[in-house]
């Protein structure tokens, strides 16, 4: 590989003699301020200009990526006004190609977007990614020039987003600034950052624009050219109309002016004392031996394996598992990464997952979880499901299996915790009063994967009539082998009766058809508290849709009011993770109050989840039919 050295000075500029007379990089004498450089090489090989402040530094920054039309091409430097700039080229590798990281964030409506849920939408032919930051007068003077792009390549298959990853923009300000300025686009709030460093933007507004089907960038940085308008777009044209026209874009890289972004400098974490610490509260309670997790996390060697995937699952929120919008309620079982803890795990990885020189704290492998919590103590009664034989492949239908307490006389349940033997093939679990098939509500038990629920709030109960019958509702997931599993539902009863009786409301909506392809269709179901009911007390809220649900709002309007409050929003809803949404402090509903549930689902092929987008689809039991249930658990 050739390459040049070339230093500036602001009063002169001088020359290195190339390697290869049939390359070189000259530089000519500032015009304006600018340094023109001059590239001379083989028509369409690749070149990459680059430049550093201190000669002998490594922190070379890439001032424009191109592949030669002609014998030569020429390349104003429009930051050139330092002191002191070194100047090199060098020719990339044919095989080095960015990708684009995946991510899922929710835009400034409140709406879950993911980058590689169109991986498989042949009517999406390619991104564009604008990062912008409120308060940026380069985004407010190109708005407009963008808009016009958008008009002349969306209809074609071009699907153009905006990116936020400003430190301190919030969602509500982003929503008032597009507002202001008329922006019409998604913004996603990049409220972690790690999108922005993912990227490794610098400035706003930048550009990346990515090909769906590799997910491959074919173009990066800058709008337009600086020297010719603060308002040019020519680069991101110029990508986009070779793109479309099944061209390879000449121009791949313009170093991108505008605001500076400046996002905050993290430290590499230490493995010791903050990455394995970290691992061990929110992911080893899954990833551990014989847990519902497909590998475990014992030693800083196997995190080291899967630190690539890591980082993809925490950048598409995956993992953890937690799908409420931070915007609306505080939950008591959140088991997200907290603001600090995400940007400290990815610092980690990006820096290559030093290990250090003391103990590795996750080679203490925990033991198995007991049986049940022991701050409860032992069981007052544990009931026993008959052992289930689980068929190896095909599709499992809901088996609703009715068991008698043998418990003689009423009693109040302060606990109700329900396990499988065998979590492998288990999708959920419920248990209710009574022999009753029909039952919708989520009863006094359930499980399903990571849900620790089963501990009633303080001064609640359940009450458990004597010589009672109670429904298991078993669904379960073939594993490729035939299975056994047997529930347990073990019970803990107050010594005197709570203060108040524990119930579920069950608002569910029977009467829908999901279109065959519908990536968004919603479902409501709404119910108005009677006037002369006693008020609610909410304590946790939980969606129950099947493979197409996608997203669920819990709102509220209130005796008088004429706006809506949302008290629950899960954006990004995952049938694999039903969670049940406990709030720190319990929310008051007062009667006269209409309660609204609003589900969507996703019937479309880009849904990998779709047993089948062709199918029109409505209610019923089956994993491939559907439901809309929200369930909300309070005192009345």
């Amino acid at each position: 590989m050739s390459r040049v050295v070339l230093r500036w000075f602001l009063s002169f500029a001088s020359a290195l003699s190339c390697f290869a007379a049939s390359e070189k990089l000259e530089i000519n004498p500032a015009d304006l301020g600018q340094v023109q450089l001059n590239v001379s090489g083989t028509p369409l090989d690749r070149f990459s200009i680059e430049s550093v402040s201190t000669l002998g530094g490594t922190n070379w920054q890439t001032l424009a990526d191109f592949t030669l039309t002609n014998l030569a091409q020429s390349w104003k430097d429009s930051a050139s006004d330092a002191a002191h700039k070194f100047y090199r080229y060098r020719k990339p590798d044919p095989g080095e190609v960015a990708l684009a990281p995946d991510f899922r964030l929710i835009d400034h409506l409140g709406v879950s977007r993911e980058l590689y849920y169109y991986k498989t939408d042949t009517n999406v032919h390619a991104f564009v990614l604008v990062f912008t930051a409120n308060g940026c007068a380069e985004v407010k003077d190109h708005w407009p020039a963008l808009e016009q792009l958008r008009q002349k390549y969306g209809a074609g298959g071009v699907k153009f987003w905006m990116v936020d990853s400003k430190p301190n923009d919030t969602r509500s300000s982003i929503a008032a600034e597009a507002k202001n300025l008329g922006i019409t686009w998604p913004i996603m709030h990049d409220r972690t950052l790690a999108v922005g460093r993912a990227y490794e933007i610098g400035h706003t507004p930048e550009v990346m624009c990515v090909e769906r089907e590799g997910l491959s960038v074919f173009y990066r940085g800058a709008l337009g050219d600086a020297t010719v308008s603060n308002t040019n777009t020519v680069y991101l044209d110029q990508a986009l109309a070779q793109f479309m026209s099944s061209e390879e874009p000449n121009i791949h890289q313009v170093a991108a002016r505008g605001c500076e972004l400046a996002l905050p400098d993290v430290a590499t974490p230490d493995y010791v004392t903050e990455i394995a610490p970290m691992l061990q509260q929110k992911c080893v309670v899954c990833h551990s031996p014989g847990n519902v997790a497909p590998w475990a996390m014992t030693n800083h060697a196997i995190v080291k394996d899967y630190a690539a995937r890591i980082s993809q699952e925490v950048l598409a929120r995956r993992m953890p598992p937690w799908d409420a919008d931070p915007e609306y309620g505080v939950f008591s079982n959140n088991r997200s990464l907290s603001l600090d803890q995400e940007t400290k795990l990815l610092a980690w990885i990006r820096a290559g997952c030093p290990r250090g020189s003391a103990a590795d704290p996750l080679e203490n492998v925990p033991p198995p979880p007991p049986k049940w919590p022991l701050e409860l103590g032992e069981p007052d009664a544990v009931i026993q499901c008959p052992p289930q034989t689980i068929s190896a492949t095909g599709v499992e239908p809901y088996r609703y299996i009715f068991v008698d307490t043998g418990i003689p006389s009423n009693v109040w349940l302060r606990a109700s915790i329900v396990r499988p033997s065998n979590r492998r093939v288990v999708h959920h679990y419920l248990v209710w009063l009574g022999a009753n098939t029909q039952q919708q509500a989520s009863g006094i038990a359930g499980y399903t994967p990571g849900d620790t629920s089963g501990v009633f709030p303080p001064g609640t109960g359940v009450f458990l009539p004597a010589n009672t019958n109670l429904t298991f509702n078993l669904h379960y997931t073939p594993s490729g082998e035939a299975e056994q599993d047997q529930p347990e539902l073990a019970l803990w009863f107050y010594a005197t009766p709570p203060a108040k009786e524990l119930q579920t409301l069950p608002l569910l909506n029977q009467s829908f058809t999901i279109a065959p392809g519908a990536s968004d269709q919603e479902v409501t179901f709404s119910y108005k508290i009677p006037v002369f009911y006693p008020q609610i007390t909410a304590y946790s809220f939980r969606p129950h849709m099947h493979l197409r649900g996608s997203r669920m709002r819990f709102e509220i309007l209130a005796p008088g009011s004429t706006q809506r409050e949302i008290l629950c929003s899960v954006p990004h809803y995952s049938f694999h993770w039903q969670t049940t949404y406990r709030l720190e402090q319990p929310r008051v509903i007062l009667p006269g109050t209409t309660v609204y549930v609003i589900g969507a689902f996703d019937n479309s092929a880009q849904n990998d989840e779709n047993p089948d987008p062709t199918a029109s689809v409505s209610w019923g039991e089956q994993s491939s039919d559907e439901m809309l249930i929200g369930y909300i658990e309070g005192t009345y």
